[in-house]
């Protein structure tokens, strides 16, 4: 992995390049836990598995602390599993969106 922390003015940047799945879903869970004041969380395909159930709860639990959070996931993309993820995000708080739903 490789990272890099860059200062810009008044504010920070950070970067990390991750090899493996594991490793960069393990990293965006632990930055959702840690979220203080927002989360846009922007997905083409997002499926309802064991680790989707970790983000679906990660991302209402985020809300329950009071950050807001929006979650964007396409309709083609996720199709199968659009309609459930909205209905179980929205009622852990989370503003949803899906982009393009299918008919």
């Amino acid at each position: 992995m490789a990272e890099t922390n860059r200062h810009t003015g008044s504010n920070w940047e950070y970067a990390a390049l991750r090899v493996g799945a594991g490793d960069f879903y393990a990293h965006l869970l632990s930055a959702v836990e840690l979220a203080q004041e927002t989360i846009d969380f922007e997905y083409y395909i997002f499926q309802l598995d064991d680790l989707g159930w970790q983000f679906v709860d990660a991302l209402g639990q985020a809300a329950s602390r009071g950050v807001r959070v929006r979650v964007l996931v396409d309709g083609l993309g996720s199709s199968a599993s659009s309609e459930t993820l909205a209905r179980e995000l929205f009622q852990r708080g989370v503003s949803v969106q899906i982009y393009h739903p299918l008919p």
